[in-house]
């Protein structure tokens, strides 16, 4: 059998899948090779968490290109979700980015100067987070809060 294709993305994960869809869609005859079936590595076993607090982001583009991704995901998933028929579970979600320990205050602190610029983040103490979350620890100090986190079914995700 003889095929071409003009790309050939390997991995059929949420990422490998995403860009061949897109790939496709603006007209590219798309190969996508995955050594096991669709989205059976590491994104069918993702918790499905969408945040833009943590401080794996470092201020700058690659914060605010993050951050672009992360609100034009919020606007695709109805689309998604109509044009394929899934329900990826979709629920809008508070986080919190907990600190345990006065180092910790400091750090996410620190992140928070720049991530507020941006986005809606604030810091509650602990009594407010046990308030949240009854069960956790009394050793808390507090934590960043962001009310624009989602959750998803990472499986579904990938199928659709």
């Amino acid at each position: 059998m003889n095929q071409t294709a003009d790309v050939i993305v390997v991995g059929a994960g949420v990422v490998g899948c995403s860009v061949a869809y897109y790939l496709a869609s603006s007209g590219a005859k798309v190969a996508l090779v995955e050594r096991e079936a669709i989205g059976s590595g590491a994104s069918a076993h993702a918790t499905g968490s969408l945040s833009i607090l943590g401080a794996e982001f470092s201020p700058g583009a690659s914060f605010e290109l993050a951050l672009a991704g992360y609100r034009q995901f919020i606007d695709l998933v109805p689309s998604l979700e109509s044009e394929t028929g899934a329900n990826l579970l979709y629920q809008r979600r508070a986080s919190l980015r907990l600190a345990l320990d006065e180092d910790e205050v400091v750090l996410i602190k620190a992140m928070m100067e720049w991530q507020q610029q941006s986005a809606r983040i604030r810091w509650i103490d602990g009594d407010e987070v046990r308030r949240i979350e009854p069960r956790l620890s009394p050793d808390i100090r507090g934590a960043a809060n962001e009310d624009e986190s989602a959750q998803l079914d990472s499986y579904r995700l990938n199928l659709a």
